[in-house]
C-alpha cells in the first residue's frame, strides 16, 4: 500500500480507521534488509531501485521495521543477523545456510505474531 493510500484511508475513516500494517515488497525488502546469497540479490539487482527508503515516513507502521522495535520478542536477534549480513555483504560465503534459515524463521514467526494482535485488533472496530 502507498502511502497516499495509508493517508487518504486516514484521512476518510478517521477515528474508525483501523491499525494498518504495510509490508514491503520481497524487491523492496532485499534493499532495505539484504541478506547474503540471496536468490534475488544474485540476479544483479535489477529492477526499480528504491530511493527515499531512509526518508520513509511510515516505519512505525511498516512490519519489517515493527519486527525490529525493542519491545518485540525476537528483535535482538533479528537485529543480530542484520548486523552479520551487513559485515558479511561483499563476503556472502561467510553466512551459513542455516543462519539464513534461521533468520527467515525467525521473521516467519514474529510476522505471524504480529498479524494475529493486528486481525483481533481489527475485529474489534466491527463487533
Amino acid at each position: 500500500m502507498s502511502r497516499c493510500a495509508v493517508e487518504l484511508l486516514k484521512t476518510k475513516l478517521g477515528s474508525k480507521c483501523p491499525r494498518i500494517i504495510r509490508v514491503y515488497s520481497e524487491m523492496l525488502e532485499n534493499q532495505v534488509f539484504p541478506i547474503p546469497r540471496d536468490s534475488l540479490q544474485q540476479a544483479g539487482g535489477r529492477g526499480r531501485r528504491y530511493e527515499l527508503i531512509d526518508k520513509d515516513d511510515q516505519r512505525d507502521i511498516c512490519l519489517h521495521h515493527l519486527i525490529r522495535q525493542p519491545s518485540k520478542e525476537f528483535a535482538k536477534k533479528i537485529r543480530e543477523f542484520d548486523r552479520l549480513f551487513a559485515e558479511n555483504k561483499g563476503t556472502p560465503e561467510n553466512v551459513t545456510d542455516k543462519q539464513v534459515c534461521f533468520v527467515c524463521l525467525l521473521f516467519f514467526v514474529d510476522m505471524y505474531l504480529n498479524a494475529q494482535a493486528l486481525y483481533k485488533n481489527f475485529f474489534k472496530h466491527f463487533m
